[in-house]
């Protein structure tokens, strides 16, 4: 059975060095006050350079497909077939 994807969007002390994770990563949310817990895929960072410990992150729970996955990697292979 297919489950809908939930997209959220948090603004959240992040207390983690840059580049501890990226666009793609999956990373375990738990929030008691806001009712999350798992894990999510981050879509999105959004970071304030006068904060350091702030980040916007926009994540979801989508993953991708299989199809999706060989999709993705025969066009990047046509795409540096074209380059050589």
């Amino acid at each position: 059975m297919d489950q809908l994807a939930e997209n959220i969007t948090l603004e959240v002390v992040d207390n983690y060095g840059t580049g501890a994770y990226k666009p793609e990563d999956t990373v375990t949310i738990v929030s008691a006050t806001l009712g999350l817990g798992g894990l999510y895929k981050v879509k999105r960072i959004e970071r304030d350079m006068t904060d350091p410990n702030y980040a916007k992150l926009d994540l979801t729970t989508r993953h991708l497909e299989y199809w999706e996955l060989d999709e993705n990697l025969r066009r990047t292979v046509r795409n540096l077939n074209t380059l050589v």
